[in-house]
C-alpha cells in the first residue's frame, strides 16, 4: 500500500489549503518535510521511500494520491500526487498547485521524479485524483471553486456548485471534465471504467461515464446522508468511502490536535452504471483525532 504523508501534525495544521491553512513561512521552514511510504499489510512495516530527480527546492506538499500498474509492465508503477506548492504570497494568493507524475517498481525504496503538470485555469483546488496506466493523463476534483478570498465563503454558505473534475494529458494540456459539482473531494474509478466522485458537503456520490474525448457524463447521484472524504475501489468492485459524521468539528481540529473528530465508513456494492445502488453504513464510527485518520 502506497501512502502519502505529512512530515509532522503541526506541518498538516500550518498548510492544508483545502482548510485554508496556508501557513507559507511555517511550511517552507518545516523540519521534516512531506514523504511517500509504502505500508506492508502483513507486518506492519512502513517505508519511507527516497524521491528521485525532483529538482524544486519546495519538494512535495501531499494531499491525494493515486497507484497504477503500467498498461505493459505492471511491475512499473505511474505515481500522480497532488503537490500544494507553498510561495511566499500563498496566504493572499492560495497555493501553486500542480500534479506530479512519478514512477517505480513494486517493492522498490524509491520513485523516479518525471514531469510536472500545471495549468493555473484548470488545476485550481486539487484534492484527489485518478491516474491512467499510460503514465500520460489523469482526472482529479478540484474542491472550491477559487483558491482564496470571500468566494469560498460564499460558495459555502449558499452551498454553490463551483466545484468540478478536471482532465489533463501531458501532450494534449487541461480542460475542466465535468459539469459543476457541489463539494467535490475524492475521486475513483470503478470496476466498469465509470467515475465516482464524492461531495463533503451533503453526502452526495455522484456517477459520471466517460466520454471518448476524456470529459464525463453525470449519469446518476446517490445520497450516502454524510460529508464524503476520499473513495476507494475494493476487490470486490465496491466502492468505499470514507465520512465524516461531524464535519462541523474539523475547524477544532485544525486549533486543537488533540480534537477527536469522529469518522466512519460507507460502502456501495455493485457500483457499475446503471446498478441499483445501495449505500451500507459501518455499525459504529471510530473516533480518532482527525489529522491522524489523514485530511484529504
Amino acid at each position: 500500500m502506497y501512502l502519502a504523508c505529512a512530515g509532522t501534525i503541526e506541518s498538516r495544521t500550518a498548510w492544508m489549503p483545502t482548510l485554508d491553512a496556508l501557513n507559507a513561512t511555517a511550511v517552507l521552514t518545516r523540519s521534516t518535510a512531506d514523504y511517500l511510504a509504502t505500508y506492508d499489510t502483513s507486518t506492519g512495516a512502513i517505508t519511507k521511500l527516497a524521491v528521485r530527480g525532483l529538482s524544486d527546492p519546495r519538494g512535495l506538499n501531499l494531499h491525494g494520491m493515486d497507484v497504477v500498474p503500467d498498461e505493459l509492465d505492471p511491475t512499473m508503477l505511474w505515481i500522480y500526487l497532488v503537490n500544494h506548492r507553498p510561495e511566499p504570497e500563498s496566504p493572499h494568493k492560495g497555493a501553486n498547485s500542480v500534479i506530479e507524475i512519478l514512477k517505480t517498481r513494486v517493492g522498490a525504496d524509491y520513485v523516479e521524479w518525471v514531469q510536472t503538470v500545471e495549468d493555473a485555469h484548470v488545476i485550481v483546488t486539487p484534492n484527489d485524483i485518478v491516474g491512467a496506466n499510460n503514465g500520460k493523463e489523469f482526472w482529479f476534483t478540484n474542491d472550491n471553486g477559487a483558491k482564496v478570498g470571500i468566494r469560498r465563503y460564499i460558495d459555502a454558505l449558499f452551498w454553490l456548485r463551483t466545484t468540478f473534475v478536471g482532465y489533463c494529458h501531458i501532450t494534449h494540456g487541461c480542460k475542466r471534465a465535468s459539469i459543476h459539482l457541489l463539494g467535490s473531494n475524492g475521486i475513483v474509478r470503478a470496476s466498469d471504467g465509470s467515475f465516482w466522485v464524492g461531495d463533503y458537503r451533503n453526502g452526495q456520490l455522484t456517477v459520471h461515464k466517460p466520454n471518448k474525448d476524456k470529459t464525463l457524463q453525470h449519469v446518476a447521484t446517490v445520497m450516502t446522508g454524510l460529508p464524503l472524504d476520499n473513495l476507494a475501489l475494493s476487490a470486490d468492485g465496491s466502492i468505499i468511502a470514507a465520512a465524516i459524521p461531524k464535519v462541523h468539528l474539523l475547524s477544532d481540529a485544525m486549533n486543537n490536535r488533540s480534537s477527536n473528530v469522529p469518522s466512519t465508513v460507507l460502502r456501495v456494492p455493485n457500483a457499475t452504471l446503471g446498478g441499483n445502488y445501495k449505500v451500507e453504513k459501518a455499525s459504529y464510527p471510530r473516533i480518532v483525532p482527525f489529522f491522524q485518520a489523514g485530511a484529504g
